[in-house]
C-alpha cells in the first residue's frame, strides 16, 4: 500500500519527460513510506477535528455516489476563508485513501479518526482534473470571509500507459468503501505553503451492476390534536397534510417501491374526522378548520398502503411504553395491547413498537411480553442492524448513525457526506442478518431515502422478517433521559379523573374507551419533551368529565340540625341529579367528635337524570350532647362531589327520663297526699273532742306568750 506525504506542495502541471516522471514517482514512493512509518511511530490520532484549518469546506455534489472500475468521480463544493488572514496560491487537490473499509469496525475507525489519518494521497494530474486553482492570476487572493467554488475529478483506473499514481483513484479492492475528499493547499499571509484545510467523505467502490439493498421504515405519526368531542386543540395537522407538509412528505416516501411504514391509528382517526368540516379551538372560541381538502387527498393516498402488506400499526396514540414500564404502569401496557375497533383503518395491521429515541431497555423488553408486538424497532442493538432475537422479542436493529454523515473534520453533514455515509452502511451490511434498516421520520430523512442511486433496492420490512431467521442479539446500554415527573403526574391525574367519572356515572365501557384514546395520546412520544403541552391537551380532552365531577349538577340537601331521642336512629337526606346522565354516589360523614357520635357512609345509590332520591342515614350516639357533622357526596371510589354540608346532631335521652320523673313524681304525690289525709283526719278528731268537753292533750292558753 502506498502513501504520499500530507504536506507535498501543489503542482500545477504534469509535463515532464516520461523517464524523469517515473523516477520522480519512485522517489516519492520511498519518501512516502518513510514518512508513513515516522508518522505511525510519532503521531497519536485523537479526533477528527484535531488538525487546525484556515478554511471551511462544504461539499455540494459527489457523482456518482457509488463508483465502479470504469467510473469517473467528480467532487464539487465551496471553500470559505474562515481565518483572519488572506490566502494566496491556493489549490484544491482531490485526495483519497487506498485503505479499504470492509466492515463496521473499519467504518467506526475512519469516522473517529483525525483529518490527517489515514495519510492517503493527493492526486496531481491536471489533465484529469485532479486539481483546481482557487486563486487564479486574475484573482490571486482569497480574503477573510470570502468563498469560492471548486470542482475536481479522477478516474477510477489510470489511463493506459500511465503509472496512475498521481492521476487516478486506483482503489486496490472491489466491494469496499474508501475515504475520498479534498485538500486545499496555499500560503496564508505571513506563512509558508501548507495544507490549509481537509474535507472527507465516503464512496463505495463496487463491481459494475452491483445491487445494494436496504429497508426503510416510514413513521406516520403526529402530535395529538383531536379531542374526544371531535374538535381539535389546534390546526397543525392541516399544515402537515398539505403539499410540502411533513405528513405529506412522509406519506410520499412510504409510497415508494419497496418502502415500509408504521402508522399511529390515532392519526388515522384524526384525519378521517378532518375529511368533513371540523372545528378548532382558538382561545375561548371554535373556528372552522382549514385542512379538509388536504385530509381528503392524504387519506385517499394512504388507504391503498394499509392493504398492501408493507405496514404495521403502532399502539394507539404511539405512547411512551418505556416510560410506562419504568414506572410500572401496567394499565398503560394493557392499553397498548388493546385490539383496535374495526372502524379504525389500521385495525387489521400487525402491531409494532418503536421506543422513544429507539432505545429499548431491558425493563421495556421484558414488559413487552404483555403487549405482544410482531416486531420491535430499536437503535441500541448489538449487532447494530439486522433481525435479532432479544428478550423473547423479535427486534430489528435500526442503524441510526447511517445518516449521520462524516467523516470529519466539521462540517461533516453536507448532503454528499450524508449520502456517502448511508451508502457505505448499506454496502457493508451483513447478509446473514439482512440489509441495513433506517427510520424515516422527517422531511430530511425522507429526502435522503429518495436519492436515486443505480442498483439501490428497498426490501419491505415484512419480507425481511419472513426471509431472515432472527440471530441472537443483545441490547447496548445507553444513557436514557429520565421520565418527566410532571408529565407522569398529569397522566396520573387524568387516569384518576376517568376512573372517578366512571364510578360516578357507571359508564365503564365508555370510560375504558376514553382511557385508551386519551391516556395513550397524553403519553405520546410525539409530544417530544413538551410536557406542558401534553398536560394542557389532557385537560382539554377531559374537560367534560372534569365538569361533571366538579359541577353542582349533583347536590345534597340535608337539615341543619337533628335531635336523637334514641341511641341509634334513622334520619333523611335528599340527593338531586340535575345532570343528563344517571349517577351513582354515596354520602360520607365526618363527625367533629367521633367518640361521641359516628355515622357510617350510606350505601351507593343510583340517581337517574333529573331525579331526586331520599336516602336514610343512621347516626350512632355514645353520649348525650350536640355534635357537629360534615356530609359530602362521593363517588364509589371515594372522590368528593360538590360542597360539604354541615349540620348538628343533638343526642338526648329526655324521653325516657321524663317517664321516670313522672313516675317518681306520682309516687311522691301519692305519698304526700296520704300523709296529708292522715293529718286532716287527726285534726278533725281533735276538734271534735274539744267541742264535746273532753281533754285530749295539753293546750296553750290563748293570750299568754
Amino acid at each position: 500500500m502506498t502513501h504520499d506525504t500530507d504536506e507535498r506542495p501543489a503542482r500545477g502541471t504534469s509535463s515532464r519527460p516520461g523517464h524523469l516522471r517515473s523516477v520522480t514517482h519512485l522517489v516519492r514512493l520511498v519518501l512516502a513510506l518513510l514518512l508513513a512509518v515516522a508518522g505511525a511511530t510519532l503521531a497519536t490520532p485523537a479526533g477528527a477535528d484535531d488538525v487546525p484549518q484556515y478554511l471551511r469546506i462544504d461539499f455540494t455534489s459527489v457523482t456518482p455516489s457509488v463508483i465502479g472500475p470504469t467510473g469517473v468521480l467528480r467532487i464539487e463544493g465551496k471553500v470559505t476563508n474562515t481565518s483572519d488572514v488572506a490566502i494566496t496560491n491556493a489549490w484544491v487537490h482531490l485526495w483519497r485513501s487506498v485503505e479499504p473499509i470492509t466492515d463496521a469496525d473499519d467504518l467506526a475507525t475512519i469516522l473517529a479518526s483525525p483529518a490527517n489519518v489515514p495519510l492517503g494521497r493527493r492526486l496531481l494530474g491536471t489533465e484529469n482534473g485532479n486539481l483546481y486553482r482557487l486563486t487564479p492570476d486574475d484573482d490571486p487572493t482569497l480574503e477573510p470571509g470570502e468563498s469560492r467554488t471548486f470542482s475536481v475529478q479522477a478516474t477510477a483506473s489510470a489511463p493506459k500507459g500511465s503509472a496512475g499514481l498521481d492521476e487516478a483513484l486506483e482503489f486496490p479492492t472491489l466491494d469496499a468503501v474508501y475515504p475520498v475528499g479534498i485538500h486545499v493547499r496555499g500560503i496564508p499571509d505571513g506563512g509558508s505553503n501548507q495544507t490549509l484545510a481537509r474535507g472527507r467523505l465516503l464512496v463505495p467502490y463496487l463491481k459494475d451492476g452491483t445491487t445494494l439493498t436496504h429497508t426503510s421504515v416510514v413513521m406516520l405519526t403526529a402530535r395529538p390534536s383531536r379531542l374526544p368531542d371531535q374538535t381539535f386543540a389546534d390546526d397543525t395537522l392541516a399544515t402537515q397534510l398539505a403539499a410540502g407538509g411533513r405528513l405529506r412528505v412522509l406519506l410520499d416516501a412510504a409510497r415508494r417501491p419497496g418502502a415500509s411504514f408504521v402508522v399511529d391509528p390515532a392519526l388515522l382517526d384524526a384525519v378521517q374526522v378532518m375529511t368533513s368540516p371540523y372545528e378548532v379551538h382558538e382561545g375561548n372560541d371554535l373556528v372552522a378548520g382549514a385542512g379538509t381538502e388536504a385530509a381528503v387527498v392524504w387519506l385517499a393516498d394512504v388507504r391503498p398502503l394499509l392493504s398492501a402488506g408493507v405496514g404495521y400499526r403502532l399502539p394507539y396514540g404511539n405512547p411512551d411504553l418505556r416510560a410506562a414500564a419504568e414506572v410500572e404502569d401496567a394499565s398503560a401496557l394493557a392499553r397498548a395491547a388493546a385490539v383496535l375497533p374495526s372502524s379504525n383503518l389500521a385495525s387489521a395491521l400487525p402491531l409494532a413498537v418503536v421506543p422513544r429515541d429507539g432505545f429499548l431497555g431491558e425493563t421495556l423488553a421484558t414488559a413487552l411480553s404483555a403487549v405482544g408486538p410482531a416486531v420491535v424497532l430499536a437503535t441500541n442493538t448489538s449487532p447494530a442492524s439486522g433481525v435479532l432475537a432479544v428478550a423473547s422479542q423479535v427486534v430489528v436493529g435500526v442503524d441510526a448513525s447511517a445518516t449521520a454523515g462524516g467523516p470529519g473534520p466539521e462540517p461533516s453533514t453536507s448532503h454528499p457526506q450524508v449520502i456517502g455515509r448511508m451508502l457505505a452502511a448499506f454496502a457493508l451490511g451483513d447478509p446473514a442478518t439482512g440489509p441495513v434498516v433506517t427510520l424515516i421520520d422527517d422531511e430530511a430523512s425522507a429526502a435522503l431515502d429518495g436519492v436515486a442511486v443505480p442498483g439501490l433496492v428497498r426490501v419491505p420490512l415484512p419480507d425481511l422478517l419472513t426471509r431472515t431467521t432472527p440471530a441472537s442479539g443483545a441490547l447496548v446500554a445507553v444513557v436514557e433521559a429520565g421520565v418527566d415527573p410532571d408529565w407522569m403526574d398529569s397522566v396520573r391525574r387524568s387516569t384518576t379523573t376517568i376512573g372517578d367519572w366512571s364510578d360516578l356515572t357507571g359508564r365503564t365501557t365508555l370510560a375504558s374507551e376514553r382511557a385508551t384514546e386519551v391516556l395513550n395520546q397524553g403519553l405520546s412520544i410525539d409530544w417530544g419533551t413538551d410536557a406542558q403541552a401534553a398536560s394542557d391537551w389532557l385537560d382539554l380532552s377531559l374537560a367534560d368529565m372534569g365538569s361533571v365531577l366538579g359541577s353542582q349538577g349533583v347536590t345534597l340537601s340535608i337539615s341543619k340540625s337533628f335531635v336523637m331521642s334514641e341511641a341509634t336512629q334513622q334520619m333523611p337526606l335528599t340527593i338531586t341529579n340535575d345532570l343528563d346522565v344517571p349517577v351513582t354516589v354515596t354520602v360520607g360523614f365526618v363527625a367533629e367528635n367521633p367518640q361521641r357520635l359516628s355515622i357510617p357512609d350510606t350505601e351507593p345509590v343510583l340517581v337517574t337524570a333529573g331525579e331526586s332520591v331520599t336516602v336514610m342515614f343512621q347516626p350512632n350516639a355514645q353520649t348525650n350532647g350536640a355534635v357537629a357533622v360534615d356530609a359530602q357526596l362521593r363517588t364509589v371510589g371515594g372522590r368528593p362531589i360538590g360542597p360539604v354540608r354541615s349540620f348538628t346532631v343533638t343526642a338526648t335521652s329526655l324521653g325516657r327520663v321524663g317517664w321516670i320523673i313522672m313516675m317518681a313524681s306520682g309516687i311522691v304525690f301519692l305519698g304526700a297526699t296520704s300523709v296529708r289525709i292522715k293529718q286532716v283526719q287527726r285534726e278533725r278528731a281533735r276538734v271534735s273532742a274539744v267541742a264535746s268537753g273532753g281533754q285530749t292533750g295539753p293546750t296553750v292558753d290563748e293570750g299568754t306568750s
